[in-house]
């Protein structure tokens, strides 16, 4: 097999020569690379430092305060809806009780002359918190049994009500013919309602 003939000294040289230019382009390219992607690096970090600089400088004092105002008008407006609502509650059980109390006075031919509703009150019931109203009635028929239909038809007119007092006013019967007097007739009652949110 035949060899190869050995590049001579100068061809040697040659051949160094031009390794070590490719090296050295190859280098100064490589290194003109990273320069340009330093100074890009070093635009943006000098543009992040303007930017954060510039948010720092912000005065957020004004809106801190308009936080603040914004906060105490939320809860004031919560208040005030909470407020609204157990006034509204108040309004909707006093204006039931109402209404079932005159609807029982009508279905027994009796004449309620004044009735008061106070409340609610919270009270416990065994071991329920409760909403409670009282309610102060005068009423007046022709007849006693009248009045006592009403009482009976008020005792169950609510699942949890309960006549806490009561005093009947009987005429004396006349001694000859008719008499327009009236038997008259007042109670206390009490009518319990959960707390809404409690059911």
């Amino acid at each position: 097999m035949a060899r190869l003939p050995t590049p001579g000294l100068k061809a040697r040289w040659i051949l160094t020569v031009v390794v070590v230019v490719a090296l050295l382009g190859a280098g100064f390219t490589y290194y003109n690379r990273q320069k340009a992607e330093q100074a890009e690096l070093l635009t943006a970090i000098a543009q992040s430092d303007k930017t954060i600089a510039a948010f720092r400088a912000v005065d957020l004092s004004k809106l801190d305060a308009e936080i603040a105002a914004l906060k105490d008008k939320n809860e004031s407006a919560q208040l005030t809806a909470a407020s609204l609502t157990s006034k509204y509650r108040s309004y909707a059980h006093s204006i039931e009780i109402g209404e079932r109390l005159y609807q029982a006075a009508d279905e027994s031919n009796v004449t309620i002359t004044s009735m008061a509703v106070a409340g609610p009150t919270n009270e416990a019931v065994g071991t329920l918190a409760m909403e409670s109203y009282a309610v102060s009635v005068e009423a007046e028929a022709a007849v006693p049994p009248q009045l006592l239909n009403f009482v009976q038809k008020v005792s169950s007119a609510f699942q949890a009500g309960a006549i806490e007092s009561l005093s009947l006013d009987i005429p004396r019967p006349p001694e000859e013919g008719t008499s327009d007097a009236v038997t008259k007739l007042s109670f206390r009652y009490r009518v319990y309602y959960v707390p809404q949110g409690a059911a």
